[in-house]
């Protein structure tokens, strides 16, 4: 039985890479001005360094590394890739580790409302909890075990009751 899942793009880490971003064009032409340096090209300087900060982490997390769609199979996950790319297929034998905070939907904030697939060291997807979750139940049926996840430890065995463990 095949999953196929959006997985929208975490607005708030957009917003605080963006205002990160902003706040250094801010700051470096607030500088220029105070030491008299202030001309069009200090603003060219300061917009270009300001995409670049912006493409470094969220740009790359959000853009490039997040598929917008996800289709779980029982051979492995499909990443459906923005831009035109091609999808990607990764069968279960290639996950390196599936880093995600395991905890109720409740308890999602910002910050554990993300997971990291990593197919190998430098290569990995960004995906919503929801899609991590279908991975790590489906990686549960291959192998009897959960994929290593460096956000709680290593691969820790299937929770005896419930599906969030007995917190």
């Amino acid at each position: 039985m095949n999953q196929i899942m959006d997985n929208p793009i975490n607005t708030s880490v957009v917003a605080l890479g963006s205002a990160i971003g902003l706040a250094g064009l801010i700051m470096g032409n607030l500088w220029a001005y105070v030491d008299g340096l202030f001309d069009w090209f200090s603003i060219g300087v300061g917009i270009v360094i300001a995409l670049l900060v912006f493409m470094a982490v969220p740009g790359r997390m959000e853009i490039m590394n997040r598929p917008k769609r996800v289709e779980v199979t029982d051979a492995g996950a499909i990443m459906h890739q923005k831009l035109g790319r091609k999808p990607v297929f990764i069968p279960w034998s290639a996950i390196l580790r599936l880093n995600f905070w395991p905890c109720a939907p409740s308890e999602r904030n910002w910050i554990t409302r993300d997971a990291t697939l990593f197919v190998t060291e430098k290569k990995s997807f960004t995906l919503d909890w929801r899609i991590a979750e279908a991975i790590r139940e489906r990686y549960w049926v291959q192998y009897g075990r959960y994929p290593p996840n460096e956000s709680v430890g290593t691969s820790v065995p299937k929770p005896a009751s419930g599906p969030y463990g007995s917190r």
